[in-house]
């Protein structure tokens, strides 16, 4: 039992080293990836203002359908229909 635990220990302590040398590997590429640019005030407003327009018109069609379903769903179950919703 006793040697069980002492070989716990001392593979929690390798995974502890192996943690502590993970940050000198690279992971993902990040220094083949281009530095961001550096945009002024108003260009970023304005990219700000680009992607809500193209995002915001998706996620309110996204809600709409969600919250349609959902009250489907309540109402299906309170008319007795039950047992075919819950699948």
């Amino acid at each position: 039992m006793t040697g069980s635990l002492t070989s716990s220990v001392k593979n929690e302590k390798a995974s502890d080293k192996q943690l502590e040398t993970a940050s000198d590997y690279e992971f993902g590429g990040e220094s083949q990836l281009p530095r961001p640019p550096v945009l002024s005030e108003d260009n970023e407003r304005k990219l700000w203002r680009k992607i809500d327009l193209r995002l915001m018109p998706i996620l309110c069609v996204m809600y709409l359908m969600s919250f349609m379903d959902r009250g489907n769903i309540g109402t299906c179950a309170h008319n007795g229909s039950d047992d075919r919703v819950a699948d």
